[in-house]
């Protein structure tokens, strides 16, 4: 229903509330769902925007400390080339005015975690999501290190179940292919017929093709996509786990 939809929008745009004070630095592409959508939120808040016609990660840098950034959202590797500065490009510069960092869009291993808090203080959010479905997830900065390698828990009517190859719903703690059910889900693409089964089912949920797990608190954790999956003597090898190996 619209109430429904609208408690699911709030729920989202809540997750990262701003003001009027604030300023939001866009590193994204405007043609990826992440831009478009800190512009609109930031907007929204009255807040001001920052742009980079292309990212750097000293620009970056340079960006906070002049303009007062106070939010910033990227992919791992922005904050991977950021880690991977020399020390001086941190202790030249006053970088305490952000308050909310958020990273998503790919797995984010936990040393890279660890550096961002530590370098940038307890402010680091993640979001799990798609174009086709809208948020599903949230991990909010108190949780980091109490729920490390979770993406979080779902936002408000939103559902979640993991599935086997068969389409049998999963027990707690068991690692299967991710399926949500939200608010935003699409029922076709542009110009395309509506959505098989194998894909979006009877009952509204759709098939995200990411594998993961839900622990006893509801907390989202993530292995890895399925058709990147090796299977070996039987045993399934996740992509993600040897990028962790080789981290």
């Amino acid at each position: 229903t619209d109430r429904i939809t609208l408690e699911y929008q709030l729920d989202v745009r809540g997750a990262r509330a701003a003001g009027e004070d604030d300023v939001f630095l866009v590193t994204m592409p405007m043609h990826h769902g992440s831009g478009p959508a800190q512009m609109w939120g930031a907007l929204r808040a009255g807040a001001r925007v920052v742009l980079l016609r292309k990212y750097d990660p000293v620009a970056t840098l340079d960006a906070i400390e002049r303009h007062g950034i106070t939010h910033w959202t990227g992919v791992p590797t922005m904050f991977k080339r950021v880690a991977a500065l020399p020390p001086e490009e941190f202790s030249k510069r006053d970088l305490s005015s952000i308050r909310f960092l958020n990273v998503g869009a790919a797995p984010v291993s936990d040393q890279l975690k660890n550096w961002i808090i530590d370098h940038f203080g307890e402010c680091l959010n993640e979001g799990y999501g798609s174009t086709e479905t809208g948020m599903i997830t949230r991990m909010p900065a108190e949780m980091q290190r109490r729920k490390p390698g979770s993406i979080g828990r779902p936002y408000k009517h939103v559902e979640i179940e993991l599935r086997d190859e068969d389409g049998r719903v999963l027990p707690t703690g068991e690692t299967g292919e991710i399926w949500t059910k939200t608010p935003m889900v699409i029922d076709r693409y542009l110009n395309a017929p509506p959505l098989g089964p194998d894909t979006l089912d009877a009952r509204g949920f759709f098939r995200t093709g990411d594998m993961g797990r839900l622990d006893e608190d509801g907390y989202l954790f993530i292995s890895d996509r399925a058709k990147d999956m090796i299977i070996s003597g039987g045993v399934n090898i996740y992509p993600a786990e040897i990028e962790a190996v080789l981290n």
